[in-house]
Order: C-alpha cells, then structure tokens, then sequence
C-alpha cells in the first residue's frame, strides 16, 4: 500500500551558516520549545530532545515546529524536497530554492534566517520566484 502525508502547516526557521550570528527571530522560536528540548552545541548546531531521542541540528539545516507542538531538526535538501511557502512573500523578496534562502530584491544581500517564514508539507516540486 502507498500513502501521502496529509497536508499541514508548520513553523520553520533555518539554523545560520556557522559564521553568522542567530537572529533574534530564530532565537524566540528555539526559546518557544518546551523547557529542557533544545540544547546550544555552541558549534552553531543545536541538539533536540524527541520522542525517537537527541537529534542533531547542523549549521544550515532547518528547526520545524510540528502540529503538536514538537520540535524536530530536517536537512536542508529533504525540507526543499517536502515544504512549500505558504504566507505571501513580500514583494522585495526573492526566494533562492537551490540555496534555500531569501535576498533583498533592492540589494541582493543575504537574508537568512532573519526572514521567518511559515511552511506546508508538500509532495511536488518547489516554484522558482523571480524578483519583483
């Protein structure tokens, strides 16, 4: 038999490259988890207690929020491969699916995990959104 994952929306952030600081953004969503689940490795990755035990979060990988409430860490090529945007993006926004990042449409500069943003379970294939 073959089954499809139910659609659901879940909170998402990425973890920063290993030379950038977290944002306070990402820093209140990893605080929102539940008292002694998210530990700082201070290698820039975290380690998250779950029901299947401690999971590894690497610098770049992505921290999900799921439906209960729980906190589970997802490479950053399975996320692209199973996630879609489902807020708007503002208009002075481009979404880069390849590095899986936001950049300034004025600057082109880096957004990171400053930009948070809200993400549904998909099956198909990531859109490419060209600036404005």
């Amino acid at each position: 038999m073959k089954f499809r994952k139910k659609p659901v929306v879940v909170e998402a952030m990425r973890l920063p490259p290993i030379d950038e600081d977290a944002s306070e953004e990402l820093i209140a969503f990893l605080d929102s988890a539940p008292k002694d689940t998210i530990y700082s490795d201070y290698d820039g990755g975290v380690s998250i207690a779950t029901l299947e035990g401690t999971m590894r979060g690497d610098p770049g990988d992505w921290i999900i929020k799921g439906v209960n409430g729980e906190f589970y860490p997802c490479k950053n090529d399975v996320f692209m491969k199973s996630y879609e945007i489902v807020e708007p993006i503002p208009s002075n926004v481009y979404w880069s699916p390849e590095s899986a990042n936001f950049y300034s449409g004025v600057t082109k500069s880096g957004l990171g995990s400053e930009f948070y943003m809200v993400w549904k379970h998909r099956v198909s294939e990531f859109p490419v959104i060209e600036f404005k």
